[in-house]
Order: C-alpha cells, then sequence, then structure tokens
C-alpha cells in the first residue's frame, strides 16, 4: 500500500480525500477493496476533496468497482 505522500505524489489528490473513481488515474494504480465490505449495507468513500465524502449502498459501489475484491485485511486474534 503507498503510503499518504506517495500516493499524493502519484494520484494527486490528498490523504484523506483519495477517491476510488479518480480520473487522474493516469499511472494505472492498481485499486483493491476488502471482501469484509460485503457484510455492509452502506460504506464511505472519498470524493477527491478532503471535505466532502460519499456513502453508498455497497452492492452500487461493487457494480461500479473497478479494481479488485479480496480478502486483504489481516485480523487480529
Amino acid at each position: 500500500m503507498a503510503k499518504p505522500n506517495e500516493a499524493a505524489l502519484v494520484i494527486g489528490l490528498q490523504f484523506g480525500s483519495i477517491t476510488p473513481f479518480f480520473p487522474q488515474n493516469k499511472h494505472s494504480v492498481e485499486l483493491y477493496l476488502d471482501r469484509s465490505v460485503e457484510k455492509l449495507s452502506k460504506i464511505n468513500i472519498g470524493s477527491g476533496k478532503q471535505s466532502i465524502g460519499y456513502e453508498m449502498n455497497v452492492i452500487d459501489l461493487l457494480a461500479v468497482w473497478p479494481g479488485t475484491v479480496a480478502n486483504i485485511a489481516i485480523e487480529h486474534c
């Protein structure tokens, strides 16, 4: 996973505002979503601006997700 300053350099958005639907994806940044979101009904995602976020239905996000959905989270005992 990219560090906040690395993501900002590549994508051009500040940490906390990065959206999975950014048009700035000129560098083919790979996007990943943890499969655990499938257990949720809603999710909040970045909008590209730090002061604005989006809440959407998870089923709608998964329908348009441009990346990979995988088991990537680390479970704590």
